[in-house]
């Protein structure tokens, strides 16, 4: 994560922005795969008035790079001037077609939002399979894995001691980890969100 040298106030305000955010209403169906999902106006029509009641505004631009297309998540403080890269979000894009260009972005947009925010708006991933042309991924085991369980206990016990020291910087950092985890399916979203319970 990179961030302006200073981010005590910006993530003060993320935080008090976040702490308590529901996740979005699904608004869509796609037609392809028949699930639900958040599209993209709705997410951000959705956290904008939440981040900026805060002081805080998002800006996603967009990063294209051999065969890969997405974005940058930034949180910038209006006060302070100070700000948070969330990192880059890319998925995996071949061909001309804009549609499906501005498709995988779009995607990616939303995926890199709500990892940043640390909300799920979708019931499942296959909203993206047009984005990406890749077929339904495959059922996750029922349980969580013993690399799952090890990686949130370690996730949990670092947070439970930053939060203990009041941290700020530290937890938002375990928030941004806890966030890639989830993405990269590091962790399942019930240990998710028991790390968020803290």
């Amino acid at each position: 994560m990179n961030s302006s040298t200073e981010t005590k106030e910006v993530l003060k305000a993320l935080h008090e922005a976040i702490a308590d955010l529901p996740n979005p209403q699904n608004d869509a169906v796609n037609p392809h795969f028949k699930s639900k999902y958040v599209k993209l106006d709705a997410a951000m029509s959705w956290v904008k008035p939440r981040l900026a009641a805060a002081g805080i505004r998002v800006s996603q631009p967009a990063i294209t790079r051999d065969g890969w297309v997405g974005c940058l998540t930034r949180f910038t403080h209006g006060a302070s001037g100070q700000w948070v890269d969330e990192g880059e979000f890319l998925v995996p894009f071949k061909g001309d077609d804009p549609q499906k260009a501005m498709s995988a972005l779009t995607y990616a947009r939303r995926g890199a939002l709500f990892a940043a925010l640390g909300v799920a708006g979708t019931d499942d991933d296959d909203d993206g399979n047009f984005a990406s042309a890749t077929p339904k991924p495959a059922a996750q085991p029922k349980g969580p894995t013993i690399a799952q369980m090890a990686t949130s206990d370690s996730l949990h016990d670092d947070m439970e001691r930053a939060a203990d020291a009041q941290d700020t910087k530290a937890v938002m950092d375990l928030w941004a980890g806890a966030c890639e985890a989830r993405e990269q399916r590091k962790i399942t979203e019930p240990q998710f969100h028991k790390i968020m319970e803290l």
